[in-house]
């Protein structure tokens, strides 16, 4: 059958353009609502973390079902009725060239995993494949039909993600436990600090004892608390992980995040008995009006606001506009080729803000962060921030939202559970010692393989860690000199861990045969300091993170004849026990002991020394002795180099402050003309100070241009513009002087 002819559209152009309208709306079905709605339908932390809840997520659906083909039939019929007479061959190509858009669309969301070479043949063979279609389109009336009749597909869409998201929209009222006079420990409140991707490893020195060196803050914690450093999680997934600890039942992958599959949880153990102050930045297990308005406690009539006048924190709904932000960059995933991928903000470090990331020319992106300045801790002392009354942005926020919470503890008069789940020191990272911050790196070419790129990794996390444990500091000199840290229960703990074995992934996947990644993931800090605890124990029963929901309730003194997984490690805990650590579709067995987080340790400590300092991040190669020192002002030049620094706009206008900016990282290209001598190294100076080694420079080829990632001694480089020179170090004899020369 030919095309449509002008004299049909004139005939009849309502119908013709309800039939385009059909199609496309068709098409983006298949490319946009369906992928979209399908992956967001099975992964409601994407709503929880934004905090969206009720018709709000059903006007999402709707958006993402009619807004496309909408679109495209106005463009459509515009470009027709603005064409149809002074150009009408054009006009009759305009419907073609938008169903081309939509079979564009849907090819690519369906080969999106599958590359035969560069990004812009990728992209050429996508759209060969949709001009194939456009012409079947035009020519074969049975296909113009087809797409016509599966229109309904949409509102099946619909529906079947609505079902999905019910325990959102819908919200069931949680189950709770009635507070009894005298039932409930009334003096005794909680704080808990939940982070993320947090494992057990880097905090830990050869002896098995934390690291004061480096982690004071941690080392201090497990002074005065109770640490378990063979506890471990029961999934690599936040969003199974988290709810898990909070209900204390093994986990469940069929269940959501939310208090809809968890009515069973301890904030609904605890609402009645002690005031709520909540912050969930994943999951959304605490039922909404408690932790807004509330809780009423012994001291209040019924219906009536405790009297904690510290008050609990208002969770604010992200804007809808930066949700299909989100949303478009998850699109852009599913539709780009591979190659443009990579200049597209990550959709794997976290569940929302990746529109905020963008930043700029192959970078992962930046988080969006508070006003420089704002509730911003101060470097020495107790918490500092203005109580945070919404939900952490960036690691920034997220930074505000714990002192925060911890100057609310310190003002605190009645009972009060508080909770607060960080995603730190999860990536990105970004954050140097000092909490300053860097940008996030370009995508790095380098396969997972490369132990290079795995240590550099590393090097990055352990800079983020030692800034939480400077907020962990903070938190326990404040806490543990003020009158409620007697009565006081605290927890620090994980979800999860990671790991950085080359050639594995870094928790997503978890392979069951090699157990030592299993320890990374789920070998977890541990820290629990219960009411009265004065001084530190380790304690190396078979603990689990099921264990807390028990613990606290043990430790309240509430009974809530709710069946748990965990126990009551407040009593008792056992050497040996059976703890099952699960992923997405699989599970195995874990027995662990501390000869194997010594093993770990030891294992990693080949790349940083275990027992040393924060400076000994940096030193991790031959020449780490120089790093810290000056460059000599009289050296040579070494021309067999070559050094193309990918990140030099880093180095300019440096701060001073938190969360300003500080290259934690040098990144490049560097290029050797000959073979190097044995015992060549390179190092990267900032104004004449070694801040860092270019540990690749040792596998450069000749001739060959080689990627490195250099992590920087960061604390050396001030407020500022600076000049950055890269160095060749080599020592003639073992044991002699080094000779410095300057490359180019």
């Amino acid at each position: 059958m030919s095309p449509v002819t002008d004299e049909v559209l004139t005939r009849f152009p309502v119908r013709e353009f309800a039939r385009r309208g059909l199609v496309h709306l068709s098409l983006s079905t298949v490319a946009i609502a369906q992928p979209l709605l399908g992956l967001y339908g099975e992964n409601l932390a994407v709503f929880t973390s934004a905090r969206f809840q009720g018709a709000v997520i059903v006007w999402f659906a709707v958006a993402a079902i009619l807004v496309p083909p909408l679109v495209l039939t106005i463009l459509d019929v515009g470009i027709t009725a603005a064409l149809s007479r002074r150009a009408p061959r054009l006009a009759s190509a305009a419907h073609p060239a938008v169903v081309f858009v939509g079979l564009w669309a849907c090819m690519a969301s369906v080969f999106h995993s599958v590359s035969v070479g560069p990004w812009p043949i990728d992209a050429i063979l996508t759209a060969a494949v949709a001009v194939a279609g456009v012409v079947g389109y035009r020519r074969v009336a049975p296909v113009r039909t087809w797409l016509t009749w599966i229109s309904p597909l949409a509102p099946a869409v619909l529906v079947l993600f609505v079902v999905s998201v019910s325990s959102l929209v819908w919200v069931p009222a949680p189950e709770t436990v009635e507070a009894t006079p005298g039932g409930g420990a009334q003096t005794t409140s909680v704080l808990w600090i939940q982070l993320d991707e947090a494992p057990l490893f880097p905090l830990v020195g050869a002896d098995g004892a934390a690291n004061a060196a480096r982690f004071p803050g941690f080392a201090a914690l497990a002074a005065r608390s109770t640490w378990y450093p063979n506890a471990l999680t029961v999934s690599q997934h936040t969003a199974v992980a988290v709810p898990s600890m909070l209900s204390g039942l093994a986990p469940d992958y069929s269940r959501q995040p939310v208090s809809g599959d968890h009515r069973r949880n301890v904030f609904s153990l605890v609402g009645s008995s002690h005031v709520l102050d909540v912050v969930e930045e994943v999951t959304a297990l605490c039922p909404g009006i408690e932790c807004v308005a509330g809780a009423v406690t012994p001291t209040s009539a019924p219906g009536q606001r405790g009297t904690d006048n510290s008050g609990p924190v208002v969770r604010r709904r992200a804007s809808f506009g930066a949700f299909l932000s989100d949303a478009a960059v998850v699109l852009g995933h599913r539709l780009l080729p591979a190659g443009l991928r990579d200049w597209l903000p990550p959709i794997d470090e976290g569940w929302g803000g990746f529109g905020d990331q963008a930043g700029g020319s192959g970078n992962i992106g930046t988080d969006d962060d508070t006003e420089p300045g704002a509730n911003q801790p101060s470097p020495g002392g107790a918490a500092s921030v203005a109580p945070s009354r919404e939900k952490p942005r960036g690691h920034a926020g997220r930074t505000a939202a714990i002192e925060a919470m911890v100057t609310r503890t310190l003002a605190s008069t009645d009972p009060a559970f508080r909770f607060i789940h960080v995603l730190l020191p999860h990536r990105p990272w970004v954050l140097a010692p000092d909490l300053r911050k860097s940008q996030k790196m370009s995508a790095d070419p380098r396969p997972d393989t490369i132990p290079d790129r795995r240590r550099d990794n590393y090097q990055s996390l352990l800079n983020q860690y030692v800034a939480v444990d400077g907020i962990i500091s903070r938190m326990i000199g404040s806490l543990s000199a003020s009158p409620v840290w007697d009565d006081l229960m605290l927890i620090v703990t994980a979800d999860h861990g990671i790991t950085f074995v080359p050639g594995q992934s870094y928790r997503d996947t978890v392979n069951p045969q090699n157990r030592s990644t299993l320890d990374d993931i789920y070998r977890v800090p541990f820290f629990v300091k219960y009411p009265g605890q004065r001084e530190g124990l380790v304690d190396e029963c078979a603990a689990s993170t099921l264990d807390l929901f028990a613990t606290v309730q043990a430790t309240l003194r509430i009974d809530s004849g709710w069946e748990t997984d965990g126990l009551d490690l407040s009593s008792s805990c056992p050497d040996e026990r059976n703890r099952v650590a699960t992923w997405p579709g699989g599970s195995t067995p874990m027995t662990v002991n501390t000869d194997d987080l010594e093993e770990r340790v030891a294992w990693y400590g080949r790349w940083v020394d275990a027992d040393g300092d924060v400076d000994a991040i940096y030193r991790t190669g031959p020449a780490g002795e120089l790093v810290g020192t000056r460059a000599p002002t009289d050296a040579g030049r070494d021309e067999r180099f070559r050094v193309r620094l990918g990140n030099d706009e880093e180095f300019t206008g440096v701060g001073s402050a938190p969360f300003e900016p500080v290259p934690t990282r040098a990144v490049g290209t560097i290029k050797a003309s000959t073979a190097l001598p044995d015992g060549t190294e390179v190092l990267v100076a900032v104004d004449g100070i070694i801040v860092g080694e270019v540990r690749e420079a040792s596998d450069a080829r000749p001739g060959e241009w080689t990627h490195f990632s250099a992590s920087l001694m960061s604390r050396l480089i001030g407020p500022g513009d600076h000049e950055v020179t890269f160095w060749t170090a080599r020592r003639p004899l073992a044991g002699g002087r080094w000779v410095l020369r300057r490359i180019g």
